[in-house]
């Protein structure tokens, strides 16, 4: 699930914009701490909803 955010620096980094590089680490830490969270909802949501817990070697996985 991507937000407008992610799809807008998505299509800047494909398109082969030049941007400061600067902004291109702020962009692509905050894709890191979106995906993070992402997760980490995910993650919770299973474990009281579905009851499932997956080991932390699988989600390990899942994040690289």
């Amino acid at each position: 699930m991507m937000n407008a955010l992610s799809l807008q620096g998505c299509e800047m980094l494909r398109s082969g914009c030049l941007m400061p590089t600067q902004t291109m680490v702020k962009l692509v830490i905050l894709q890191v701490w979106q995906a993070a969270i992402y997760e980490l909802c995910k993650e919770r949501n299973r474990r009281l909803h579905d009851g499932l817990t997956l080991p932390p070697v699988h989600i390990h996985e899942i994040h690289i």
